[in-house]
Order: C-alpha cells, then sequence, then structure tokens
C-alpha cells in the first residue's frame, strides 16, 4: 500500500449495480435475514435523497462496494456495509473510515449506528476498527437460518470520530 491509491466515497443510484453488489455470493450471507426475499427476486429499496443513500466505495475507478446509509432522524443515520470481497482485510478498514469520515463531512449526521447480528465477527471488528464502540446489545432480535441471535448495537458520534481523526489534511484516504 503505497499511498499512491486513494478510496473515494461516491453516491450511487444505479440500482442494477446495488442490487449486483447486495447479491453478490460473498456479500448475500452477511446481508439477509429470514424475512428477506430470495436472492433471485431481491430489489433493493430505491435511493431517496436525504433518507436512503448508497455510497459507493472506489479506489482509481473499480468498484468495490458500497455502504448503505438510513437516515433515523435528524441527526442519527445508520449504516449497513456490502463490501466485495477484493474489499476486505486493511482496504476494508480504509472504506469503512472513508465512509465515516464522508458522512461527518457530508451530511447532517452526528451520531452514526450500526447492528451487528451476534456471530458475525468480520463485521464487529469493522465496526470497531472504524472507529465505533458498542453501546448496547438488543436480545433476541435478528433471526437467520432459522436462528435467533442478539444484535450488537454499535456507534460514533461526530465528536468523538473528529477528536481521533485530528491531524488528517483534506479527508482522503490513499492506499
Amino acid at each position: 500500500m503505497g499511498g499512491d491509491r486513494v478510496i473515494n466515497i461516491i453516491p450511487i443510484k444505479d440500482l442494477s449495480l446495488i442490487r449486483e453488489t447486495i447479491t453478490h455470493p460473498s456479500v448475500w450471507p452477511y446481508v439477509h435475514d429470514d424475512d428477506s426475499q430470495d436472492i433471485e427476486s431481491y430489489d433493493p429499496i430505491s435511493p431517496v435523497d436525504g433518507i436512503i443513500e448508497y455510497l459507493g466505495v472506489f479506489i482509481e475507478e473499480e468498484f468495490h462496494g458500497l455502504f448503505c446509509l438510513v437516515k433515523c432522524n435528524c441527526i442519527t443515520f445508520e449504516i449497513h456495509t456490502a463490501l466485495l470481497k477484493k474489499c476486505r482485510g486493511p482496504i476494508a478498514v480504509l472504506a469503512a473510515k472513508a465512509v465515516v469520515k464522508w458522512i461527518f463531512d457530508n451530511t447532517m449526521c452526528k451520531r452514526l449506528i450500526t447492528q451487528i447480528p451476534e456471530k458475525n465477527l468480520l463485521a464487529e471488528r469493522l465496526a470497531v476498527k472504524a472507529g465505533m464502540t458498542q453501546y448496547g446489545l438488543n436480545p433476541s432480535s435478528f433471526k437467520i437460518d432459522g436462528v435467533i441471535l442478539s444484535v450488537k448495537l454499535y456507534g460514533i458520534s461526530e465528536v468523538n470520530h473528529a477528536s481521533s481523526s485530528s491531524g488528517r489534511n483534506g479527508g482522503d484516504i490513499s492506499l
């Protein structure tokens, strides 16, 4: 990672790209639940400016996945992750940090939250490395493959993000 490639976060509205990403075999197992449509008939919710947005992760011009941002109220937003297999490990961490920065810089968000089923250790590690902390547990609240799981609640406030990322210039994140 020589610092010459930059991760760009760009809002996307292309429903076919969004659908293709969410139903990708390396993503679908992490994003569906027992109430989801089957993969063949899945249609993503259309973006609604300021309410539901899809934020694409691009390295140079290559697409690496997306984050779905859902407005809960005027200052709290919930984020969902759908990163392709090529965007795992250290690249995923940089993408998550870039999207957190983009959200605080480009929306009214003051508190960013996510919900992680208790057995999704990959998502939990990513949330922590992006600066989120666990603030609660929603017991027996998620059903996948017939198993009921508790959901861990993670979040980060803009004030905490600002203090932990001081000293950056411009906000671009380089690989």
